[in-house]
């Protein structure tokens, strides 16, 4: 009887079921591509960046260097996204063509419909995509900003 009363608020987990990577994924992607630049290694030889010896080894490697934030310091992705895309204009693209790649979720779908039934008001969201606003358009019919 109060569900439209309740606000939501969706963070990364909402992106990555939508199969966009989280600011973790693409940290570590960061991490690959400067480690392969700098080494001439190819990325193949790290293709799993969900291995904690590849993540590992990447780490020791910008430790050592001494350049770059500890890891999980508070400007570690933003001191690596920039140096792996030194401009703006590629940084914005690289955005973009991540959130190009995913699709809504079943999630976004079922709450586009709450929205369309009104049992869903409001949706505060930290992420970039624009899953919400496709899935609400898609249940909805329209979009007013």
């Amino acid at each position: 009887m109060r569900a439209p009363n309740i606000m939501w608020f969706l963070g990364a987990g909402a992106s990555a079921a939508a199969r966009i990577p989280t600011a973790w994924d693409m940290l570590w992607e960061f991490k690959r591509a400067l480690y392969c630049s700098e080494r001439n290694a190819s990325p193949k030889a790290l293709g799993d960046l969900g291995d904690v010896a590849i993540r590992r080894r990447l780490q020791i490697y910008f430790d050592a260097r001494g350049a770059f934030p500890a890891e999980n310091a508070d400007d570690e992705y933003a001191q690596y996204f920039e140096a792996a895309y030194p401009h703006e204009m590629d940084r914005r693209r690289y955005i973009e063509q991540q959130i190009a790649a995913g699709t809504p979720s079943f999630g976004h779908r079922v709450l586009a419909l709450l929205l369309q039934q009104g049992k869903v008001r409001l949706v505060w969201t930290t992420n970039f995509d624009r899953m919400v606003e496709d899935s609400a358009v898609a249940a909805l019919g329209s979009y007013s900003a």
